[in-house]
């Protein structure tokens, strides 16, 4: 493309100058701390002495706090220079966390903090409306709405930039949502096309210096390019000001001169991506829908299981999000509580909340990791506290009580849990509701303790019961003992069988044969769903096993083990809960297989435990479901998009030229991403995957869908490496030890009721427990509390938040439909309005005491003001 062309097309070249701050990348967190300091440091000494030009930052937990506590002598100067606009920002969050690494509210909760800090720092009018997601992968539909619910009207990313090119989305759109959301989004790399270009630093020929930028900077952009203002970002990871990644001073300040006086058609200056939007706002851009991005990136496979980080973050968002809809249930009922307590424990989450952590350096990940696991540890006990709070209030009158919780959106009859006790002896006993009404359960274990205490039949059982529990409410449960011997009953519930069987919960039947389910069929029409072909077996454990090469992101498939059961026991056999186990190996690792179903109940539920074995792995472990249609539907936050992976580009397409960058993000064929489940079919039956503890990722092969468990990389076994630091990262990246987790299959239901598989999905990573009361005390009010119920509509239950005046609820609709909805809340408040997830008004709803009802939009965001 010539410069006539160019011409044409381009009025202005924005220069983004961006120091790329990852927490920690290659080098160690010491390393990066003392990088940004002597970045900050160049940038305030440089603009000290008159120098024209702008930079862009985009968090606060990776450098600006790094600056603030070690050079705080300077932070009037920094605040002075973001006020004269030379500092700009464009929040990526308090870190820097991918859109879909983590839970859903994570990401907003994140949003929301980074630019509370900037705004706190520089002033609202400082802040910026831009997004900058710089160096991960696009996200998913519900964008445009979220980011507009954060005051954002453009989005900056990067990844799969390769794959994108090759599919032609352009480089700057209109982005419209699964609701309709609209938003500005400009993609592309954010780091310096300048590198090796020591032409630059010679300017003695002006016209060879003009063409070789246009040569080899701008004509690369222009295939894609729609707007009259093409972005050039100059700088990338831990780069110096004005520098290319050799710390090489490039005369870049020179060289916008020398453009603007040769090439006054276009002009060329430092910006900031909000000096970006102002100029495309004027212009017409096409409005893109659907899905961009499908796949998510090939090298975020989830690395180790226990002792991985991006475990930790799906657990501390979860319990987090719990307790505080626990809290929100003990401020309703009067309970004290700490009003402070649950902000800073989102805190202590950001932490370690920024992506490219996963491959941390051995010392930087030890103390990440402890940081991650204190945090769980507070989050986990202070909701404790709070139920044992909301324990003292709820009573039966009776002496062995237990408190169930359901802190879903929606009623479940389910088996919960219970540990039932007494100081000396259990006999015979009954479990009553608050009406009085006999719950049926099952006798799934018991403790004889060290103790022989006479005519003891057992010091506690572990039993399951069966119950209905409203949305969002705390009910009491009570024992009564009446005298008979419990080990009848224990003895016929659990009666164990070996070999081959058949279970029927009613639902469905699984048939095992020698450790495998060679069947699965359903109990109403006898029609098979699956049928065992000897060769995919169903809930398939497989250890893909890979080449070891220099490059820490490439997977060649070379050996396919699959799991081989040794051992198989119908451990319980109904009528409440029906669990299988099976042991065995795969390869030389141990595994274990627990497979449970509920009565009546259209999910399977598995618990995989792998034992793995010294030297870890160099692979991954999937777990494999039969599907023999294409068609796959993923869940995303707040709604769901499909998967149409023929469309896509991947590094094994034979048409495309073999790329570092295909390879690099897309390396698996086939690969793509989904959050809390994805929906698919086989022999025309409805399946979907729940992903309960487990990852984003799943593929999708000729006959099975897979979800993928972890990934191990023997770095120790790269011998002539490229990149030294592959040496220093931690040991057990091997996946080496014990790890466990946890899924669902759901069978069967109406196609597309994603409203159900929501639901399902959510109830799966947050089930029913249960809590013991031993007050005997009387300040208990009733014998049940619901402190919100949903009327009507399908929203889903999102955040329930507790504020200092009232408080904040998040819905979300679930089934694409536009409609109405209400709730009744059980705590006082005299206002109502929807908001912003700033908490600025929007709309109003309709208060009628207790009840609010509003309208919703298909896919529609809602998030409540409760005053």
């Amino acid at each position: 493309m010539g410069m006539e062309k160019i011409l044409k097309t381009l009025k202005r070249v924005h220069l983004v100058h961006y120091c790329h701050c990852d927490f920690a990348w290659t080098n160690s967190r010491m390393w990066h701390k003392k990088r940004y300091l002597a970045f900050f440091h160049n940038v305030l000494d440089t603009l000290e002495k008159g120098l024209d030009f702008k930079i862009i930052i985009d968090n606060t937990e990776h450098a600006l706090k790094v600056f603030q506590k070690y050079s705080p002598e300077r932070m009037d100067e920094f605040k002075q220079y973001v006020r004269e606009g030379k500092i700009c920002i464009s929040n990526g969050g308090a870190a820097l966390a991918r859109p879909n690494d983590g839970g859903d509210e994570l990401f907003i909760r994140n949003m929301l903090k980074g630019k509370s800090e900037f705004r706190k720092l520089f002033g609202e009018e400082n802040t910026g409306k831009t997004f900058l997601n710089a160096d991960t992968a696009f996200g998913h539909g519900q964008l445009p709405q979220i980011f507009q619910n954060c005051g954002y009207e453009l989005y900056r990313f990067y990844r799969p930039n390769y794959a994108l090119d090759q599919r032609g989305l352009p480089r700057e759109f209109i982005y419209q949502g699964i609701d309709g959301s609209k938003i500005y989004v400009t993609r592309g790399e954010y780091a310096s096309r300048l590198e090796n270009q020591y032409k630059y630093m010679d300017f003695q020929q002006e016209k060879e210096v003009i063409d070789t930028f246009v040569h080899e900077v701008i004509e690369p952009e222009m295939p894609l390019q729609v707007s009259e203002d093409l972005i050039i970002f100059v700088g990338g990871d831990d780069i110096m000001l004005f520098c290319n990644p050799r710390d090489e001073y490039e005369k870049i300040p020179e060289f916008v001169s020398l453009w603007n006086k040769n090439c006054k058609e276009i002009k060329m200056s430092f910006s900031s991506l909000d000096d970006y939007l102002v100029e495309i706002k004027k212009q017409s851009l096409p409005v893109i829908e659907g899905v961009i991005e499908p796949c998510e990136i090939f090298f975020n496979l989830p690395l180790k299981g226990n002792t991985g980080l991006w475990k930790r973050r799906f657990a501390v968002d979860r319990a987090l999000i719990s307790a505080e809809r626990m809290e929100v249930i003990a401020a309703a009922m009067g309970c004290l509580f700490a009003p402070n307590k649950i902000p800073q424990l989102w805190g202590k989450a950001f932490e370690f909340s920024g992506h490219a952590m996963s491959s941390l350096l051995k010392d930087d990940l030890c103390r990440v990791l402890e940081n991650a696991d204190m945090t769980l540890t507070a989050v986990s006990q202070y909701q404790y506290d709070l139920a044992e709070s909301v324990c003292r209030r709820i009573s039966c009158g009776r002496e062995n009580e237990y408190i169930i919780f359901n802190l879903n959106s929606r009623e479940i009859c389910s088996n919960v849990p219970l540990n039932i006790c007494a100081p000396s002896n259990v006999r015979g006993f009954q479990i009553l509701d608050r009406n009085g009404t006999i719950l049926p359960y099952q006798i799934i274990d018991f403790n004889l303790g060290d103790k022989n205490f006479k005519n003891c039949d057992f010091s506690e059982v572990q039993i399951v019961c069966q119950l209905s529990v409203p949305e969002m409410s705390a009910v009491c449960v009570f024992v009564e003992f009446d005298g008979t011997s419990a080990r009848q009953k224990a003895e016929m519930d659990m009666k164990n069988y070996s070999g081959d069987f058949t279970v029927n919960n009613g639902y469905m039947k699984l048939k095992f044969k020698n450790g495998i389910i060679i069947c699965v069929s359903d109990v109403k029409n006898g029609e098979e769903i699956y049928s065992y072909d000897g060769e995919h077996s169903f809930a398939d454990i497989r250890l893909y096993n890979t080449e070891v090469g220099d490059s820490w992101y490439l997977l060649t498939e070379k050996i396919t083990e699959h799991y081989i059961p040794e051992s198989c026991i119908l451990k319980c056999n109904g009528p409440l809960l029906y669990t299988v186990i099976t042991e065995g190996m795969i390869g030389r690792h141990k595994l274990r297989q627990t497979i449970s179903l509920e009565h009546g109940s259209p999910r399977i539920d598995f618990k995989t435990e792998i034992w793995v074995a010294a030297d870890g792995i160099e692979g991954y472990f999937n777990v494999a479901f039969p599907s023999d249609s294409n068609r796959i539907i993923a869940g995303i936050p707040f709604g769901q998009e499909s998967r149409e992976l023929e469309k896509e580009f991947y590094s094994s397409t034979e048409s495309l030229m073999t790329g570092d960058y295909l390879m690099f993000e897309r390396a698996g064929k086939n690969v793509f991403f989904g959050k809390h489940y994805i929906a698919f079919e086989n022999n025309n039956v409805p399946l979907a995957i729940l992903q309960g503890d487990c990852s984003i990722y799943y593929r999708k092969l000729e006959n099975s869908c897979e979800l993928f468990l972890m990934r191990g990389i023997q770095y120790n076994k790269r011998i002539e490496r490229k990149e030294k630091w592959l040496s220093l990262i931690n040991e057990n990246a091997n996946a080496e030890g014990y790890s466990s987790f946890q899924y669902s299959l759901l069978v069967g239901g109406e196609k597309d009721n994603f409203f159900e598989l929501h639901s399902a999905a959510k109830e799966r990573e947050r089930p029913m427990f249960s809590m013991p009361r031993y007050y005997t005390d009387q300040t208990a009010v009733t014998n049940w509390f619901q402190f919100m119920k949903i009327l009507s509509g399908t929203i889903i239950l999102s955040a329930a938040v507790k504020q200092e005046q009232g408080y904040i609820l998040r819905f979300f609709e679930s089934n694409g439909i536009d409609g109405y909805a209400e709730i009744i809340v059980n705590a006082p408040f005299s206002n109502a309005y929807i908001c912003d997830f700033s908490g600025n008004y929007k709309r109003n709803v309709v208060k009628t005491g207790p009840k609010i009802s509003f309208e919703v939009k298909k896919y529609e965001i809602i998030t409540i003001q409760l005053i």
